[in-house]
């Protein structure tokens, strides 16, 4: 006799589940209609799944919590889909005729006029991720004759008039 009720609370079912890589679960929708179920209707596995689909990995201690992260995700995922610009932002540039502006990932770096080699960084916003804009200043103390960095390394490299220097600095909040 075909049983009619899942044999483990679905509590369990889903726990187990968050263990397994995502093509175990995958594969687990398509054992039957009850586990299809159990997965579609589970938002921690929907948003695993989902950021995996979109080559995306859920980042430390998140502020939000998981369903809005999940509704997040599928604006993202929308906005991604359609390529539809969801806001304009305009960047000021310091005074020079040719100011030296560097983008590496999500900032902005721009060389200001300042004789002591000031380097202002802006941060993109992004409201689909829910990351503000903000700007912060670096003082170098020697005027610049321009600028390059990597902020997945947490590098910047600045030349000088008659040697190369290197600063490095903690990214830990552009992102």
């Amino acid at each position: 006799m075909p049983q009619t009720e899942f044999p483990l609370p679905v509590e369990l079912v889903v726990k187990v589940l968050t263990c397994a890589s995502d093509e175990a679960v995958l594969a687990c929708r398509l054992v039957s209609q009850k586990l299809r179920s159990i997965i579609d209707r589970s938002i921690i596995l929907q948003y695993r799944l989902r950021l995996s689909a979109t080559g995306m990995r859920d980042g430390p201690a998140p502020l939000v919590d998981l369903t809005e992260r999940y509704e997040m995700l599928k604006k993202y995922e929308d906005a991604l889909s359609g390529m539809a610009w969801t806001t304009h932002t305009l960047v000021s540039t310091p005074n020079s005729i040719f100011p030296a502006v560097f983008i590496s990932g999500a900032v902005i770096a721009m060389m200001s006029d300042s004789d002591l080699g000031d380097i202002i960084f802006q941060r993109i916003p992004c409201n689909l991720r829910g990351i503000p804009t903000s700007q912060w200043r670096v003082r170098l103390g020697f005027r610049a004759l321009n600028i390059t960095m990597d902020a997945s390394q947490d590098l910047i490299v600045v030349p000088e008039y008659r040697h190369l220097e290197y600063v490095v600095v903690n990214t830990q909040f552009w992102y």
